[in-house]
C-alpha cells in the first residue's frame, strides 16, 4: 500500500497497526457516519452497478458499484467488514466516483476516521469478468477531510492510497485497514472518498467506513 499525504497539523495519516490500536481504545464509540459499511438496503441480487444514489452518502460525481461475494456479483470472496462493499469506479467505463457525507462535529475535538481499502483485480486475464483492455493494474483513491478535487488537483486536507494489483488473485481484495486522525475546525465536517481511476471499470474498493469521537 502506497500512502501519500498532504501534511497538515490538524490531521495525521495512521498506519494499520496504529489504527487497530486506536480502535481498541475506542471500541464502544458510536459511528457518526450513516451506512459506513454499505449494508443499508442491499440489492436483492447481492450487487448493483452504476449507482448514483447511495443511502447516507451523496454521489457527487460518477457512479459506484455495490458488491458482495454472491455468485455472479464479484469473484472477491470476502468483504472488509460485513457483507457488502463498494467499488468506487462504476461498471461503465469512465465512471470514477466521488462520494461525500457531512457530519456534525465539535470544534477542537479529535476524531478518528477508519476504513478498509481494497483493490479490484478482476481486470486481469483469466478472471471471470476480465476483458477491459484499458484497465490498469494500479487502483487509487483519495480521502478528504474538508477537501475536494479542484481544477488543478487536490485541495484541502487529504491522503492518497494506491495498490498495484499485478499478480493479485481475482478472489482477493487485499483489504487493508487505514486511518486518519483529525481535529475538527468546523461544526460540520465533510468526509469524501474519490476514485482516481478515470478509465476502466475495476477500481479501488471501500468498506467499513467508521468515524468516532476520541476521548
Amino acid at each position: 500500500m502506497d500512502r501519500r499525504k498532504e501534511r497538515d497539523k490538524s490531521m495525521k495519516v495512521i498506519s494499520s497497526v496504529a489504527a487497530l490500536s486506536l480502535l481498541c481504545g475506542a471500541a464502544h464509540a458510536a459511528n457518526l457516519l450513516r451506512n459506513g459499511n454499505f449494508e443499508a438496503n442491499p440489492p436483492p441480487s447481492g450487487c448493483a452497478g452504476n449507482l448514483t444514489v447511495l443511502q447516507g452518502w451523496t454521489v457527487v460525481q460518477g457512479a459506484v458499484d455495490v458488491e458482495s461475494a454472491v455468485p455472479n456479483c464479484s469473484q472477491v470472496t470476502a468483504a472488509g467488514s460485513g457483507t457488502h462493499w463498494i467499488d468506487l469506479t462504476g461498471s461503465s467505463e469512465n465512471t470514477n466516483a466521488t462520494i461525500r457525507q457531512d457530519v456534525r462535529t465539535i470544534v477542537g475535538r479529535t476524531y478518528l476516521l477508519t476504513f478498509y481499502v481494497g483493490a479490484n483485480a478482476e481486470w486481469q486475464p483469466g478472471c471471470f469478468f476480465s476483458g477491459y483492455s484499458n484497465d490498469g493494474s494500479v487502483k487509487s483513491m483519495t480521502v478528504f477531510v474538508n477537501g475536494k478535487v479542484g481544477s488543478s488537483g487536490e485541495v484541502g486536507i487529504y491522503a492518497n492510497y494506491s495498490m498495484d494489483t499485478t499478480g493479485q488473485a481475482c478472489t482477493s481484495a487485499n483489504w487493508t485497514l487505514e486511518g486518519l486522525q483529525f481535529t475538527a475546525t468546523e461544526n460540520t465536517t465533510e468526509i469524501t472518498f474519490h476514485s482516481n481511476d478515470s478509465s476502466g471499470v475495476y477500481g479501488p474498493l471501500l468498506d467499513g467506513v467508521f468515524l468516532r469521537l476520541l476521548p
